[in-house]
């Protein structure tokens, strides 16, 4: 998916990615564990050829990524905060509504708030954060991590990450969206006039 915003014009016949005949069109419809597809799921890669005509590769399209589907939602808003085009909104909020419960559904795998990813396709990328090679994701000690993964920034040193979390994740800082940042004032931004 790309977005190009900067100075350049944008319309919408011409941002890749936001089109419904692009990401949104190839957005999953149901669970295919082959090409690790879940419902509102935005797909990582589609390929063409022998392999992918006779469907001896998953990547028909593939969705074994865990940033695809949220950069959508980043890149529609985007599209939207550029443009100021509300029907930009109206037309892919089928998409975007798709793209919200797949990230409360499945991403969100065991319902602490927080993303995780693991493939389920037997020819499925084991890493599927924006480096997808198998020995991308290790410990410190060069041993590769398998199984779930959740996504983590690095923002927050190490050693404190699971006193944040801790806090982040109290009754008083969560809104059902998302963590209320400290404010116990925050409302969702649709009641705000927001996106």
């Amino acid at each position: 998916m790309t977005l190009v915003c900067d100075n350049a014009r944008l319309d919408d016949d011409r941002l890749s990615g936001i089109r419904r005949r692009d990401a949104g069109g190839y957005q999953a419809k149901e669970r295919d564990d082959y090409r690790d597809a879940e419902p509102g799921k935005i797909l990582h890669e589609l390929r063409y050829g022998e392999l992918a005509h006779f469907k001896l590769i998953p990547h028909t399209p593939y969705y074994g990524t865990a940033d695809a589907t949220p950069l959508y939602l980043v890149a529609l808003h985007a599209a939207w905060r550029a443009t100021g085009d509300r029907t930009l909104i109206e037309r892919h909020l089928p998409n975007a509504e798709a793209c919200l419960t797949w990230i409360d559904k499945y991403g969100d795998r065991d319902g602490d708030g927080f993303q995780e990813y693991q493939t389920r396709s037997t020819a499925g990328y084991e890493n599927m954060a924006w480096k997808d090679s198998g020995d991308s994701v290790m410990y410190p000690d060069g041993t590769l991590v398998h199984g779930p993964k959740a996504l983590w920034s690095g923002i927050i040193a190490r050693e404190r990450a699971g006193s944040v979390v801790k806090r982040l994740m109290r009754k008083d800082m969560w809104s059902g969206w998302g963590s209320r940042r400290g404010r116990r004032d925050v409302e969702h931004p649709r009641s705000q006039g927001g996106i």
